[in-house]
């Protein structure tokens, strides 16, 4: 069982009750503060820290991602349907955003999306995982409508590319 824990009582709830979480992408500071929130509810409510952990292991933050063969493809692929999407208020306050829309550049830089070739992704979601600590990624890779081949070019080159960078000994024969 998971939940989608964006607001502070629904972390803590979450943590208290040692269900793990789907939280949307925010900044490394915004993503710990969330985890420490959790960890504090998990252990004020008798939970032994390994508990604790364990539950946390099982949490997720969801990205979106895109990849193409080289950065600039990629951002002119997915820049556009993603600004498109997070124009729509409600898709931006479930990505911790403000109630005004922002440039692309404004999301990059928070790390809501990463939109690249093989190596950038793998760069940014290595630099993500060591701020935050978060290890478990869900990667949105159809964001705002995106046609199928792309999203399956993409999948294919993070499955291929991505991937072994973080698992050495994973297949690339199913992608």
């Amino acid at each position: 069982l998971y939940i989608a824990a964006g607001s502070p009582s629904t972390v803590e709830w979450a943590g208290a009750h040692l269900v793990g979480m789907l939280s949307a992408s925010g900044s490394p500071a915004n993503i710990r503060a969330k985890w420490d929130a959790y960890r504090q509810a998990g252990l004020a409510a008798g939970h032994p820290a390994e508990a604790v952990e364990e539950a946390l292991g099982r949490s997720w933050v969801v990205k979106h991602i895109h990849v193409a063969e080289d950065d600039e493809t990629a951002v002119a692929e997915a820049g556009p349907r993603f600004i498109w999407y997070f124009n729509l208020m409600a898709n931006r306050r479930m990505f911790d955003g403000p109630n005004n829309t922002q440039p692309l550049e404004w999301w990059q830089e928070r790390g809501a999306c990463y939109f690249g070739s093989p190596e950038t992704v793998a760069a940014k979601l290595q630099a993500w995982h060591e701020a935050s600590g978060v290890t478990n990624t869900l990667c949105w890779m159809n964001t705002g409508g995106m046609p199928t081949a792309q999203v399956l070019d993409s999948v294919r080159l993070f499955g291929q590319q991505v991937i072994p960078r973080f698992a050495p000994r994973a297949t690339t024969e199913r992608f």
